[in-house]
């Protein structure tokens, strides 16, 4: 019985090695599935982030009845309404636009996408684009100033 007890107690070599086995097993495949957990969150947050921006300048457009303006700056890497605070474009997410005139344009840089007070706007396109190829565009139309969101194909 003494000697049943003295076993029980601790672990046995083949148990260490294979809780080791297990435990560089993770290290090894959590890195690269936390990258592209975190690519994809930057996606996805720069895609709402530009939706909801675009939105809340066409309403505060209308609200103010003033022309309002939404930049995207693809030098300094940063977009948002003019003279409001900006968000940062992350390094994992590309982004291409199109503005309806070449007023709303600078230097192939900087973007403007102007909402009027009747709900109009100078219109664009802004393509977000993942490293595969695939993204989202979001097209803003000069007419009605509606912003639609649909599915990039590469």
């Amino acid at each position: 019985m003494h000697t049943r007890a003295a076993r029980s107690r601790g672990f046995t070599l083949i148990e260490l090695l294979v809780v080791m086995a297990i435990g560089a097993l993770l290290v090894g495949v959590a890195p690269p599935a936390f990258d592209r957990l975190q690519a994809a969150s930057q996606y996805r947050d720069t895609v709402r982030g530009l939706v909801t921006g675009l939105r809340q300048t066409r309403l505060k457009a209308i609200q103010q009845g003033q022309p309002m303006a939404f930049t995207i700056d693809l030098a300094a890497k940063q977009f948002g309404p003019e003279g409001a605070a900006t968000q940062k474009i992350p390094a994992s997410v590309a982004l291409t636009t199109t503005v309806g005139s070449r007023t709303g344009q600078s230097a192939d840089t900087q973007a403007r996408i102007v909402f009027l007070p009747d709900g109009g706007s100078t219109g664009g396109v802004v393509d977000v684009v993942r490293p595969t190829g695939q993204g989202t565009r979001i097209r803003v139309d000069w007419l009605l100033g509606q912003i639609i969101q649909e599915a990039r194909t590469p």
